[in-house]
């Protein structure tokens, strides 16, 4: 028995046979079933999967004609090869690499794969940088604002004086939270130079 190739998307590990076993399983699935492939790796692509994936994928394959335990496996192979792959930022040439050893140089699977790859490889990345800023602390998530107008208060009266309320909705630890603030204009103008500043 041939040694387990080496894998880029491992950082030189050796493939584990049960990725090439499943991998391959593609090559055998119907044509119609291949093009759809996609909609039940989208389903499981997340990490951890939504809570609903399992239905997700049985209904389609149940559309596809096959058996969900079939296109589950096929489209865990797909999710695994992403996975690994878009957290290095693996080039697509590097993944086709790859997949040719995984697959046995079959071009079906490296094809069906890589059409997918920017993609997913978007969505996974976007997913790591989410977690990457969750854990260090507290995250931005939304803004809403009021615009108010005080009148009077215990210190005085007929102050007309313009005043933002502005709340910040962010997360920590798993935990949504908000923050309140009232901002006067004068900040406001400063704030959206900063802003500006920021994403031109």
């Amino acid at each position: 028995m041939s040694d387990p190739p080496l894998l880029a998307c491992l950082e030189g590990a050796p493939a584990p046979a049960e990725l090439a076993r499943d991998l391959k399983s593609i090559s055998a699935l119907p044509g119609d079933a291949q093009a759809g492939l996609w909609k039940a790796v989208e389903a499981v692509l997340v990490d951890p999967p939504p809570p609903d994936a399992g239905a997700i994928i049985e209904a389609h394959a149940q559309r596809l004609g096959l058996e969900p335990a079939q296109l589950s496996r096929a489209a865990s192979s797909m999710r695994a090869v992403y996975r690994f792959a878009a957290a290095l930022d693996l080039p697509r040439e590097v993944l086709g690499d790859d997949l040719a050893k995984l697959s046995g140089n079959d071009p079906v699977i490296s094809t069906l794969v890589l059409s997918n790859y920017e993609l997913a490889r978007q969505r996974i990345q976007a997913e790591l940088a989410h977690k990457t800023l969750m854990d260090h602390g507290k995250v931005l998530t939304d803004v809403s604002w009021r615009l108010n107008m005080v009148t009077q208060s215990n210190h005085g009266r007929g102050l007309r004086l313009p005043v933002v309320t502005l709340t910040l909705q962010y997360q920590e630890q798993g935990q949504k939270r908000s923050l309140t603030l009232e901002v006067l204009p004068s900040i406001l103008r400063k704030l959206k130079e900063t802003v500006a500043g920021i994403v031109s």
